[in-house]
């Protein structure tokens, strides 16, 4: 009886450790094992489950051989202890001392044999309804086991199958806790949760590296330091409606790392947690959709203006036409007089360059592509001749002003080729390098570089000027917007616009207020032939 009690605290012990290994299949597997031969001193023992992995498998084993396992386990093989207890529904002992005959075990008998075993106890594993595998004791002695011995054993095999049913538990929630982990990181959106001061309390992975940093750099940060200046009163205003109504959405101008700006949409809502309110937050990146928006935008109001230049620019041209051939006839027809001829000549002039204007008019909103007017083109010379083009007004502006500039063309690739007009591209370069020198009415550093991007090239004009506000930057290619007054016309950039279209490429403009502004042309590449 005294033995039948220690058996029972010994039980109760051992099991008891088993929710201890929920979280490793392994170490409960090895607990069950050395749980079973603890429980029945010198035996051997091994744990066969059906349905654990992708097929079934002996999970565990103490003092066994690889190769007796598998002589006992083979595929197929209907002999095995599990199908002689999942046939009977009980435990069955084996001994080889035992006159019985019976085909199903002899097999097993000669293995025992030949591992210098005498008996086995096998015993089934039951939970809802089905048999999930077995437990294997081995014996270097025959064992007959008594009642009290199924009893514990049965006890035992029914603790088990608790604890693996849980350990299933346990792991298909972790795998449904890693599945969902894996889609909130890689998720294309940004999730914050940040509490109701606005402190970041964790972030996915898309979150952090769309600013381009770690996740552990973002959490205790205040949400606030991520948003771009101009936008900080509008995130404090969503915050604020979301901790009052429940929810908010808006836009919002985000900052990575390296300082570039991000278009964001964002969707804030409050959430209820045990340990107090956070609000989580679901930014999606629109930097590219914004672009493209304000491309359109400009491509239709370019057009729209385009079509509305091209009736004037007609009639105009009409009304020039008339006074070039009166001044012509005048010329002809009338005795020479200094001061008519004067007159006349001036009277040309003017009518020359008010043709010239309705021509740059009309060219700005014009975006098809004339191919037959595209040749390749090396970069290198393009950007060469644009300096010696501009570098007399530079010398004028200097020397008229007492001021110093420093022009540095600091990188440049040799046989790299566009298709484009020569006049046209020029016309762009030189329009930026005059911008350049206009914004640096002190002096200043421009700086030229060429490089490639991708599979095309890119131009970049940099100045230490006095830069512009982001109102001024979202404007300056709309037609007829200046900031020069009465000697600017608001064509240049417009016009410039229009040309790097036609060609297929992209101007972009950088700039901070006080510190300069970069703009950046884009051209798909080609072959000198």
């Amino acid at each position: 009886m005294h033995n039948h009690l220690e058996q029972l605290q010994q039980l109760c012990l051992i099991t008891s450790e088993f929710t201890k290994k929920m979280g490793s299949s392994p170490l409960l597997f090895r607990k069950i094992t050395d749980g079973a031969t603890s429980l029945f001193k010198g035996s051997k023992a091994l744990v066969y489950l059906v349905r654990w992995g992708p097929t079934p498998q002996v999970v565990a084993s103490r003092g066994l051989g690889h190769e007796f396992i598998e002589k006992l386990f083979r595929p197929g093989h209907e002999t095995s202890p599990y199908e002689l207890v999942h046939t009977k529904k009980c435990p069955i002992y084996l001994s080889i001392a035992s006159k019985e005959r019976d085909s199903s075990r002899d097999e097993i008998q000669t293995f025992l044999k030949g591992e210098g075993l005498e008996a086995m106890l096998s015993v089934p594993i039951k939970g809802d309804g089905e048999t999930l595998g077995c437990i294997c004791l081995f014996f270097n002695r025959d064992f007959p086991p008594k009642s009290y011995h199924l009893r514990i054993i049965e006890m035992f095999a029914n603790e088990v199958a608790i604890a693996i049913n849980n350990a299933q538990l346990y792991r298909r929630l972790r795998e449904s806790e890693e599945l969902y982990r894996e889609l909130y990181d890689r998720a294309p959106c940004m999730y914050y949760s940040m509490s109701k001061d606005g402190i970041v309390l964790k972030c996915n992975n898309t979150g952090a590296e769309y600013l381009g940093h770690r996740k552990e750099e973002l959490v205790g940060r205040s949400f606030l330091d991520l948003v771009e200046k101009g936008s900080v009163p509008l995130a404090r205003a969503i915050l604020e409606s979301t901790l009052k109504e429940g929810h908010s959405e808006g836009e919002l101008g985000l900052v990575t790392r390296d300082g570039n700006n991000l278009h964001t949409t964002i969707k804030a809502t409050l959430s209820g947690l045990p340990g107090g309110k956070e609000i989580r937050v679901v930014l999606t990146d629109i930097t590219e959709k914004k672009k493209l928006y304000e491309g359109l935008g400009r491509t239709e109001k370019l057009v729209a203006v385009g079509q509305l230049a091209s009736g004037i620019a007609h009639d105009l041209n009409n009304f020039l036409t008339v006074i070039l051939g009166v001044v012509h006839r005048m010329k002809e027809e009338t005795p020479y007089n200094k001061g008519i001829k004067k007159g006349l000549d001036i009277i040309r002039k003017a009518a020359m360059d008010g043709a010239e204007t309705a021509r740059r008019i009309r060219e700005f909103a014009n975006i098809r592509v004339d191919t037959a007017k595209l040749v390749p083109l090396e970069i290198n010379r393009i950007i060469m001749d644009v300096m010696n083009y501009t570098k007399p007004r530079l010398e004028t502006i200097a020397h008229g002003k007492g001021v110093t500039y420093h022009i540095k063309l600091t990188r440049t690739l040799k046989g790299a080729w566009v298709l484009g007009n020569p006049s046209e591209l020029k016309e762009v370069f030189v329009n930026i390098v005059n911008n350049a020198l206009d914004a640096m009415p002190a002096g200043g550093t421009l700086t030229i570089e060429i490089y490639r991007e991708g599979e095309g090239l890119a131009v970049s004009v940099k100045d230490t000027g006095v830069g512009m506000s982001e109102e001024v930057r979202k404007r300056v290619f709309d037609p007829f917007f200046t900031t020069k007054g009465a000697s600017g016309s608001g064509l240049g950039m417009s016009v410039a616009y229009g040309i790097i279209t036609r060609h297929r490429g992209e101007i972009k403009i950088d700039s901070q207020e006080g510190v300069g502004t970069n703009v950046i042309v884009r051209l798909p590449s080609t072959r000198k032939n």
